[in-house]
């Protein structure tokens, strides 16, 4: 599916199944200036569905789902093209989740513990948005992968179709 460059909107899909934080991050979401929230799911199978079809920039994703697991979407949409730029926001931050989680192209630094680096989580969308937007006023095209050029290298999707195993940290 290819992915709408001519809008200047950053568009986010949430996973997320507890409702309470879903409507909370939704609302912070679309406060942002140049993003769009354009869904949200808390199974796997009808985010998976609704990330391939919407084709969103990026996807924020718990690990925790209602049905299914947060590592299957992970493993689903990195084998989209485009794939979204994902970032995992979620209660199971130890050591193995985040090494599980870079297998399928998660940066380090695009995995965020929700009771304390949620702020965090935001920045970055922010930032991505705002890198976006700067793009598209200079008449570029940009689905925020430019962030993973700042931050040292290419994406974690993009290492993994390239054949390469290991994603930095």
């Amino acid at each position: 599916m290819k992915r709408e460059s001519a809008s200047p909107a950053l568009t986010v899909y949430l996973v997320e199944d507890s409702d309470l934080l879903a409507s909370r991050l939704a609302e912070i979401i679309e406060q942002e200036t140049g993003v769009r929230l354009v869904g949200r799911g808390a199974e796997a199978d009808q985010a998976i569905a609704a990330i391939s079809q919407l084709g969103p920039d990026i996807a924020i994703v718990d690990l925790s789902l209602r049905k299914g697991t947060g590592f299957e979407v992970l493993r689903a949409v990195s084998m989209l093209e485009p794939a979204p730029l994902c970032v995992v926001l979620s209660n199971h931050s130890s050591p193995e989740y985040r090494c599980t989680a870079e297998q399928f192209g998660v940066s380090g630094d695009h995995f965020f513990d929700k009771t304390e680096q949620l702020p965090s989580c935001m920045r970055l969308i922010r930032d991505i948005a705002d890198q976006k937007l700067a793009l598209a006023e200079t008449g570029e095209a940009s689905d925020g992968r430019e962030h993973e050029q700042d931050h040292g290298g290419r994406s974690g999707q993009s290492a993994r179709r390239a054949g390469g195993s290991q994603v930095r940290h």
